[in-house]
């Protein structure tokens, strides 16, 4: 059992690795190994043979174990470049959006230069609107303004007509008042009609009220005072009716011309209500326009920010990649080189013995001794030179062990070399008996 666990410092010892720091550099290839994108298990067995592999020096490898280390420096180099790989992709994302963002800006700039001169037209267009409201209005206002003066002088038409055919018909009514021919019984009531029908019509009332008594009387009982009060009547009822056939007459006359202004009013009032549609048609087909032009100034502008927003987030991504990608080769890829490539240090040289070293060496040696002497005497089988052979390796060992704590303590800086020499030398003469061991046995 002692044999075994002298050989099994071939592969290197924890204590050796612990103070060269070996064993922490092995731990954080391990800790890469498992994040490494392979299956866990195989994982889980790479990462356990790590420290067998890359602990030794590199000339003390087995084929083995160099087949080990080459495997874990595979998987690192293939994690280093899919980190590479991931970086570069991601710059060229943020190449690409860049070149798209520079795109946008254009389009956003285009969009915002169209938004500005729909804006100036519909500026124009407003005022032209507003004209045109005005320009309508002020046509509504004349066409109604004609037609009311035209209903005006139509019912003044009217009325002079109604007056010329009531004094019409007032002189044929007075007619047998005149002449006498009008009996005695209807005389009364003919006479207050023409009173009634002579004030209507707006006829001086003091003749008015001096006409029954002329009327009553019988016509050769009239006076020259009765007679010159029909004489003025006659003539106040023909001066009425001439007045009022003139003033039918521009009446009528101005009816014409009415015609003629409300037809132009009219022409005017339809061109300033088309002229106005016009302008409203225009003035809504501009703010669709606008509605649109700022949709697509709104949506280059989303883009762009979006693509701004993708630029930083890459770079980001980026630099988190790249401080990724240097912690990866400063700790995992530098720590798996170190070992890899790690060689035994040179032999110290040789340092004085002191008086405990011929004393241990004499010890090993009369205890070496004394197994073949007992051997000689006693003729043991076979299985007991083992065993003495054990007790040799043995106190071989502990020879070395002593060996090495005196280096500890003469040398101080140089006991890591020391503690590497000393179990060099015990794996050398462990190799010794064990070939002296089988010759024995052969």
């Amino acid at each position: 059992m002692k044999r075994a666990s002298i050989g099994s410092k071939q592969g290197g010892t924890p204590k050796k690795a612990k103070a060269d720091g070996s064993a922490k550099l092995c731990q954080e290839v391990i800790k890469a190994v498992k994040t490494c994108p392979i299956p866990k298990d195989v994982a889980q067995m790479l990462s356990g043979m790590m420290t067998c592999a890359l602990l030794p020096f590199k000339a003390e490898r087995h084929c083995f174990q160099e087949r080990v280390v080459a495997m874990a420096g595979e998987l690192l180099s293939n994690t280093e470049a899919a980190l590479v790989s991931e970086i570069e992709k991601v710059k060229q994302s943020s190449v690409e959006a860049e070149a798209s963002q520079a795109t946008k800006t254009a389009e956003a700039e285009a969009a915002s230069a169209e938004v500005d001169a729909v804006n100036e037209k519909m500026k124009a267009q407003k005022i032209a609107l507003a004209d045109a409201a005005k320009a309508y209005k002020a046509a509504t206002a004349s066409l109604k303004k004609t037609k009311e003066e035209q209903a005006g002088r139509d019912g003044e038409l009217f009325i002079v007509t109604k007056d010329q055919e009531a004094l019409v018909a007032v002189q044929a009514l007075i007619q047998p008042l005149l002449d006498g021919s009008c009996e005695d019984e209807a005389k009364e009531n003919l006479i207050e009609g023409t009173k009634g029908a002579l004030r209507d019509l707006g006829f001086d009332p003091s003749m008015i009220a001096s006409l029954p008594k002329v009327f009553v009387k019988a016509v050769a009982d009239r006076g020259p005072f009765d007679k010159m009060a029909l004489d003025s009547l006659g003539q106040a009822m023909d001066g009425k009716l001439k007045e009022l056939e003139d003033k039918r007459a521009a009446l009528e006359s101005a009816k014409s011309t009415d015609a003629q202004a409300i037809a132009a009013s009219e022409q005017c009032f339809s061109a300033a209500q088309e002229i106005q549609l016009k302008a409203a048609e225009a003035y809504m087909e501009l703010e669709a326009e606008l509605a649109k032009k700022t949709e697509a100034l709104e949506t280059a502008q989303q883009v762009e920010q979006e693509l701004v927003s993708q630029m930083k987030a890459c770079t980001r991504e980026v630099a988190k990649l790249e401080k990724k990608l240097l912690a990866f080769r400063e700790g995992a890829m530098a720590a798996y080189l170190n070992l890899r490539d790690r060689e035994a240090p040179p032999l110290p040289p040789p340092a004085e013995e002191d008086e405990e070293e011929p004393a241990a060496m004499e010890t090993s040696e009369e205890a070496a001794a004394a197994p073949e002497a007992e051997g000689e005497a006693t003729e043991e089988p076979e299985d007991m030179a083992e065993a003495e052979l054990g007790v040799l390796l043995r106190l071989q060992a502990g020879a070395m062990m002593r060996l090495e704590a005196r280096v500890w303590g003469l040398f101080g800086q140089q006991r890591i070399l020391a503690l590497e020499r000393t179990e060099n030398v015990v794996r050398i003469m462990h190799a010794l008996d064990m070939q002296r061991a089988g010759g024995a046995r052969g």
